[in-house]
């Protein structure tokens, strides 16, 4: 079945960059401008909270959107996610750097494990880091015939001593989607 239905697109287009530039499915787009249409008059932002959540089950537990957001994504998720334990932040690289500032705290060894030519975001908090002691950043080497996988995971499984792992991976690689 195709859900070509859910995106604004004409039926002769096959449109293939989801890695950058993906097209929003209609329901996103709809939510999209009512967030902009709120900010007309942001002294009534929350109001519509009561309209999202009428018929959430969270409804009578969550204080704000972004409560609710927290719990939907500990449910998504599963297992022993806590909604109090989800982080809402403006960016990834803000928190990357959040994380990576929290990480050197701690004495508990890590290693980090990246990608060769990685977006700098998501590699400058872990080399400030690697720095600290305990810590250390391993950078996977593009592989020969361009699949990240198998590399990745020897990088994860070969610990080096360290007790946590962080694999601050992106979904596709940055440079040429791979």
């Amino acid at each position: 079945a195709t859900r070509q239905d859910l995106f604004a697109l004409p039926g002769d287009v096959t449109y293939l960059n989801g890695a950058s530039r993906s097209p929003l499915p209609r329901c996103v787009h709809a939510v999209g401008r009512a967030a902009v249409d709120e900010k007309l008059a942001p002294w009534t932002i929350g109001a519509s909270f009561d309209r999202l959540t009428k018929t959430d089950a969270e409804h009578n537990t969550c204080a704000s959107v972004a409560d609710l957001a927290r719990a939907r994504f500990a449910r998504l998720v599963g297992g022993t996610a806590e909604a109090s334990r989800v982080a809402i932040t403006p960016s990834t690289s803000f928190a990357v750097s959040a994380l990576a500032r929290g990480l050197a705290e701690d004495v508990t060894p890590t290693r980090v494990v990246v990608l060769e030519d990685q977006m700098s975001s998501n590699v400058l908090p872990w080399q400030a880091l690697a720095d600290a002691p305990h810590h250390s950043l391993h950078v996977v080497r593009r592989p020969a015939d361009g699949d990240w996988t198998p590399a990745v995971v020897e990088a994860v499984v070969a610990q080096n001593g360290a007790q946590s792992v962080v694999a601050a991976i992106p979904r596709c690689h940055w440079v040429d989607g791979a």
